[in-house]
């Protein structure tokens, strides 16, 4: 099981990303000439919006503390790779064509639908589902609105790139591309704090022996 310490990591990074993937889709619907086109991405943003809101409450049963001049969760800085990652989304919003853009946003809803569905597929999930903190957060990454709107962006980068020339569609791969780097980096940080965590441990088994 994740400790809640790396899970509360985990999440303050996820909070100060969405914040950004939210001005980034928010920057690319105003782009956007398709009105179809522009609710699905609207629609994106208000979905993150509310899941950003309720983040810590619902997933670690942690309300979001309320400072009137400073607080934690504000205090906290964004980790190189999730800054790097989400200048990279702010970039793009701002300077790319909006089919760019919406191929720099698709790795996060395509990912972790796809993390859900292999996780929710093993059926040791299911035997021990009750004893798991984290089944809601993983179930999450399956939730109508979620796979909804990564479908829809699929579709809409597809539309966009079928009438874009040469150069704009090898954008959108190198966009795509390069957030789903970041995507895996910032796993690999998770994945860092859960060495951090188990080294104590480790070290005291080897003393136990």
């Amino acid at each position: 099981t994740l400790p809640r310490r790396v899970a509360r990591f985990y999440l303050k990074q996820d909070w100060l990303y969405f914040g950004d993937l939210v001005k980034s889709s928010q920057t690319a619907t105003k782009k956007l000439t398709s009105k179809k086109h522009a609710d699905v991405l609207t629609n994106l943003s208000n979905e993150i919006i509310k899941t950003r809101e309720n983040l810590f409450q619902k997933y670690l049963g942690e309300p979001l503390p309320f400072r009137l001049f400073a607080t934690e969760w504000i205090s906290i800085e964004k980790i190189p790779v999730i800054s790097a990652y989400t200048n990279h989304l702010l970039k793009t919003a701002q300077e790319s064509p909006p089919a760019v853009a919406i191929a720099s946003i698709i790795p996060c809803t395509h990912l972790y639908r796809t993390a859900g569905e292999i996780m929710i597929a093993d059926p040791e999930y299911h035997k021990n589902r009750h004893n798991n903190p984290y089944a809601p957060l993983i179930e999450s990454f399956l939730n109508q609105q979620f796979t909804t709107a990564g479908k829809d962006l699929v579709e809409i980068a597809e539309e966009l790139g079928a009438t874009s020339c040469q150069e704009i569609q090898n954008e959108m791969i190198s966009a795509c591309v390069k957030s789903t780097e970041y995507e895996i980096l910032f796993l690999n940080e998770v994945n860092k704090k859960m060495d951090a965590v188990n080294e104590p441990l480790l070290e005291n088994f080897k003393a136990f022996r």
